[in-house]
């Protein structure tokens, strides 16, 4: 998600074909990595001997940060207590 900082920064000066190029390529990539391991994540995991209940354990503490942005805090706050501090405009 960060990264898409940097490109809308760089996006301004292409041209639409350029940007249409770009997403055509990402999207195609980040679908075949998809798709690689939902088709093949199990037979890599046996390869390297990884138990699945193992692999859970040790990700766990790696999406903490991921897990604990400001966002994920504000969102998980008490809605009744935000309620009467944040003023929503339409």
């Amino acid at each position: 998600m960060k990264i898409s900082i940097v490109f809308s920064k760089y996006a301004l000066a292409m041209t639409p074909q350029d940007l249409r190029k770009i997403t055509v390529k990402t999207v195609i990539i980040a679908s075949s990595v998809c798709v690689f391991f939902v088709l093949g994540g199990s037979t890599l995991l046996d390869l390297f001997h990884v138990d699945l209940a193992s692999l859970n354990i040790a990700v766990s503490p790696l999406v903490m940060p991921f897990m604990a942005t400001p966002q994920a805090l504000v969102a998980s706050a008490d809605s009744a207590e935000l309620s009467n501090k944040l003023v929503l405009l339409q």
